[in-house]
């Protein structure tokens, strides 16, 4: 309860009793509507200085609210910085919280100073790895100069660090270097165990860039520009039929067939690519399965 409110109350008890000693208990009318302006004066006093949040709708804003999460996030982190016991968890949690109002710089500085603070080498390149990342997601997911020198450093020391070896791999391929994503990301599916999502995740991307899912088909009215596509696919189909043809030439041809809508002969050239090159079947398996209708979308009988 307000200070304020308690004095008010005090105040409007010690007039009403004033008043009944005074006399006015002889004119109730006159005492009744004396009490109920002062009721009026305490109620709307206290409305306005004893809580402004009911008169300031705006005191208790989202940027209000986020600022004064922002200022117990710092003191909470000077507190850190001063106390030598601080763990590597506590500061990761800290760095969240960060994230979580909105504030990605903090988020990675919060990390930075934990890096400094944290003896132990292993915990100092746990901050530093997720410093990288932090800085990677703020950064539209791609890899600036300072995550990736983060990331080098890392290695040196760690070199089998699963996260820096999966963000250096990511750009080597953001800088169009293959053979450096090959290198890296190739060590990390060496090293991920075969359940955890880093693993699964980097299976799941590096499968969607050997095998882009086919194009809608185009649509295109009958006429001249149609009949001359349809031909130059059917020229390669009838090479292929007489000559055998590679698996890529294949894959090009059910390509060819998806644009054109001709699902049912694009999944024929692409079973054939499969046969022909039975080391990468899950690459066709997948694009195969891209083309046939999923068996729980069939209409039930």
């Amino acid at each position: 309860m307000s200070i304020i409110f308690i004095i008010l109350a005090l105040i409007l008890t010690l007039s009403i009793t004033l008043m009944a000693v005074s006399g006015l208990r002889s004119k109730p009318k006159m005492a009744l509507g004396i009490a109920a302006g002062m009721v009026l004066l305490v109620a709307s006093t206290y409305i306005v200085f004893g809580r402004p949040d009911l008169t300031k709708p705006h005191a208790a804003s989202i940027e209000t609210m986020t600022a004064r999460a922002k200022a117990n996030l710092d003191k909470t982190r000077d507190l850190y910085r001063l106390d030598p016991n601080t763990t590597v968890d506590q500061w990761a949690k800290l760095s969240s919280q960060y994230w979580d109002i909105g504030d990605m710089i903090e988020a990675a500085k919060t990390l930075e100073i934990g890096t400094q603070s944290i003896k132990d080498a292993k915990g100092r390149d746990t901050l530093m790895a997720a410093q990288a990342q932090v800085l990677i997601m703020a950064n539209n997911n791609q890899v600036d100069d300072k995550a990736k020198a983060l990331l080098e450093d890392i290695l040196t020391r760690a070199p089998d660090n699963l996260r820096a070896l999966f963000f250096l791999g990511l750009a080597a391929e953001q800088k169009g270097d293959m053979q450096g994503t090959k290198k890296y990301w190739s060590r990390v599916l060496a090293l991920a165990p075969q359940d955890s999502t880093l693993r699964k995740t980097l299976l799941a991307r590096i499968n969607r860039q050997k095998n882009p899912p086919p194009k809608k088909a185009i649509s295109i009215p009958p006429g001249p520009q149609r009949e001359m596509i349809e031909g130059m696919v059917a020229k390669l189909a009838n090479r292929l039929r007489a000559e055998g043809g590679t698996a890529p030439e294949w894959a090009r041809l059910g390509r060819s067939y998806a644009v054109l809508g001709q699902t049912d002969k694009a999944i024929s050239a692409y079973n054939k690519a499969r046969k022909l090159d039975p080391d990468n079947a899950e690459k066709y398996k997948a694009v195969l399965d891209s083309l046939t209708p999923s068996k729980d979308a069939a209409p039930k009988p």
